[in-house]
């Protein structure tokens, strides 16, 4: 079984993907679907029925190890914490369109939904 470094490093290589996006410049770019309910889907293939999302990720701040004392302060009731939650990263974007729950789904269509967001699967 990895030790929790070896589940560290694992994480870090994950967001080392957001870190090459906010080094790159990089416009990330989905596309949502035109509903009124949520949760909303987001897509990285085009349609042109679907709308347009596009943000830049403009700071990735430290990997936190998901410890007792982090879930406490991220999480109010450490019952929600994802049971999949290795560890936490402070996300920083630029919207360069203004849709609704775009934050929340396009980090989510990465692999990285929001701390407590049960809509776009930041809880289990």
């Amino acid at each position: 079984s990895a030790d929790g470094g070896d589940v560290l490093r694992s994480v870090s290589d994950e967001v080392g993907r957001l870190r090459a996006l906010c080094n790159d410049d990089s416009v990330v770019r989905h596309y949502l679907e035109p509903s009124k309910k949520a949760p909303r889907l987001y897509s990285s293939e085009y349609s042109d029925e679907w709308l347009e999302c596009l943000m830049k990720i403009t700071d990735v701040g430290k990997v936190v190890p998901a410890t007792e004392q982090v879930c406490t302060s991220v999480w109010e009731d450490k019952v929600k914490k994802p049971s999949d939650c290795l560890a936490v990263v402070q996300v920083e974007v630029e919207l360069l369109t203004g849709r609704s729950h775009q934050i929340r789904g396009q980090l989510s269509a990465l692999g990285f939904p929001l701390c407590g967001d049960a809509m776009y699967g930041g809880i289990a």
